[in-house]
């Protein structure tokens, strides 16, 4: 990927996709908003506590980056005749336990070109129609119910449909067909990916649009990466499982079979020592990002003065679990393979999101309180 600045906004783009001529696309850094404390700045999420006004202006920014930003959407950020307050001290900001101001009060909000799903780590696909502009996922504009996967061939540009999906270290997919001109955008967590949300994505494209999988470009976009995200023996099996379920020997032939996404901890370890590596965020292990399930979480409750013994044992327990570093790139690249996709037709980024503190927010490095990047997709105008 290529990272690329317009008007103070940073975001990257895979050069691969631009090239077919029929697609916008973006995945947002934390870099160019307005958004305060660990949300600065550029958040593009209203899920997680961030002043919505924020919020919006930070959306309005993205959109304008790419030159798809429309007139509804500039309002929608400014509100009837007014710039978004964003003098919010630190007493009052959401994240210190008081709720979210909402945008424009007393507004009735103009429809938006953006269309969300309500991410809840599962495989359910959405087809987009125009009937669905402006569920983008905000107070005012609730998004698509439980999807994480979205597809449309509905015309795109500021006037028409423009998916987005929101990341903290979960794995965005882009899915382009230059064929039949259809567009898909996976979340792909890691249960996302042990449920084959990728792999699906394309085959909901097929029914849908009589896609074929050959015409099929995919963008693996920036997410946490092998080097950071250890897991448990659980979450390493649920991926591998699926993975492995769907290959087949026409596969092998173009390098599946030596294809390695479930490192052991020691062998990481060890190849990180080796190339002098300095990466190696182990703590907080996110609902989100999976850790090794919930039953793994560091979130615990304080148990007292109860033994350096207990607390001992609780510590190799916690290590026994986390034997593994999980590559979700390499898991969902083979679902795509899997799905038909040409191994030439497939870009990973091998950006990892936890690595780089200054660029993208983190779940796994940072905890809940923090702000999100957003993968946007849209058909380019159709001059033909």
């Amino acid at each position: 990927m290529e990272l690329r600045e317009r008007n103070g906004v940073e975001f990257y783009v895979f050069p691969q996709l631009e090239e077919l001529g029929i697609v916008a696309h973006a995945f947002t850094t934390r870099r160019g908003g307005v958004s305060r404390g660990p949300y600065s700045t550029l958040n593009m999420a209203c899920h997680v506590g961030d002043a919505p006004a924020a919020v919006a202006e930070n959306r309005r920014r993205a959109l304008a980056a790419l030159g798809l930003e429309s007139r509804d959407q500039a309002r929608i950020s400014q509100g009837p005749g007014q710039r978004p307050d964003l003098r919010l001290g630190s007493e009052r900001r959401p994240y210190a336990g008081r709720p979210a101001r909402p945008v424009c009060p007393r507004l009735t909000h103009p429809t938006s070109c953006l269309v969300a799903g309500e991410q809840v780590h599962g495989d359910r696909i959405a087809l987009v129609t125009d009937a669905d502009r402006g569920k983008e996922w905000a107070p005012w504009a609730p998004a698509i119910p439980r999807s994480d996967g979205l597809i449309t061939k509905s015309r795109g540009g500021p006037g028409g449909v423009v998916l987005i999906a929101y990341f903290a270290d979960c794995v965005p997919v882009y899915l382009v067909d230059p064929v039949e001109r259809a567009i898909g955008l996976m979340h792909a967590g890691w249960r996302g990916t042990a449920l084959g949300i990728a792999r699906k994505g394309v085959q909901a494209m097929r029914d849908a649009f009589g896609t074929d999988p050959r015409n099929v470009y995919a963008g693996i976009g920036p997410s946490i990466g092998p080097c950071c995200y250890r897991v448990g023996q659980d979450v390493a099996r649920a991926v591998a499982d699926a993975v492995t379920g769907v290959m087949t020997g026409a596969m092998m032939s173009v390098g599946i079979a030596d294809a390695s996404f479930v490192i052991p901890r020691a062998i990481r370890c060890a190849d990180h020592e080796d190339h002098g590596g300095d990466c190696n965020h182990s703590g907080g292990h996110s609902r989100e990002c999976g850790g090794g399930g919930p039953d793994q979480e560091d979130e615990r409750e304080d148990r007292g003065d109860q033994g350096d013994r207990e607390d001992q044992e609780d510590r190799e327990d916690q290590e026994n679990r986390e034997q593994w570093y999980l590559n979700l790139w390499e898991a969902n690249r083979l679902q795509l393979l899997a799905a038909g996709v040409p191994h030439e037709h497939i870009f990973v980024s091998g950006i990892c999101t936890c690595c780089h503190r200054d660029v993208f927010f983190s779940y796994r490095r940072d905890g809940p309180e923090m702000g999100r990047m957003a993968a946007i997709l849209t058909l380019a105008q159709y001059r033909g």
